[in-house]
């Protein structure tokens, strides 16, 4: 189990990523804790290279600790409860925005928005303000002739419709049967 959630246009977390060396700990044995602090750091949206970089571990020694005996899925694991954590503790303080009595409780302004904002997560089909609007992600290139017609099935469509039509001739303007001399113009008299 494999659990990446890189934002696109991401650099990929290998252990050569990176320029800069880092030094390593002294006694650099990879502990629970220190397993603990790279998931905790990673769930700050950090890629596991900067987690390691940030606690002076070389990435390339905690890829090769990960890899031995099963450890990068238990490490995914502990990932997801982090950022299950990390989740559930912005939920709870963007509801005590959207409350009155909570945020004054917590010491933040209150702001209806938030309460928006939690409606439009929960209910979007009522209560989002972006309609008729859908993203993909890791879409394949469409040119913007296919965007222009609305995606590729309205384009595939088009084709279907008139592609097997035989397309119209256009013939070029006839030339004119016979050449006509005009009598030269004369000028006007100078003033």
């Amino acid at each position: 189990m494999n659990i990446t959630n890189d934002p696109p246009n991401h650099p990929p977390d290998t252990a050569s990523n990176g320029n800069n060396p880092t030094r390593t700990r002294t006694g650099s044995r990879i502990t629970a804790r220190t397993v603990a602090e790279i998931a905790r750091i990673c769930a700050l949206s950090h890629s596991e290279s900067e987690a390691c970089r940030l606690l002076n571990i070389r990435p390339q020694s905690w890829f090769s600790w990960k890899s031995r005996h099963k450890r990068s899925e238990k490490f995914g694991a502990l990932l997801e409860k982090f950022r299950a954590g990390r989740i559930h503790d912005l939920i709870k303080q963007i509801e005590a925005a959207a409350n009155v009595d909570k945020a004054k409780a917590a010491g933040v302004r209150f702001d209806w928005r938030a309460a928006a904002y939690l409606l439009a997560i929960i209910d979007p089909q009522r209560f989002s303000t972006a309609r008729n609007v859908s993203v993909e992600i890791n879409a394949p290139h469409q040119s913007s002739i296919a965007v222009a017609c609305g995606g590729i099935e309205d384009l595939r469509k088009l084709v279907a419709l008139y592609g097997g039509q035989p397309r119209a001739q256009v013939k070029p303007p006839a030339l004119p049967a016979a050449v006509v001399d005009c009598p030269p113009v004369k000028s006007l008299p100078d003033e």
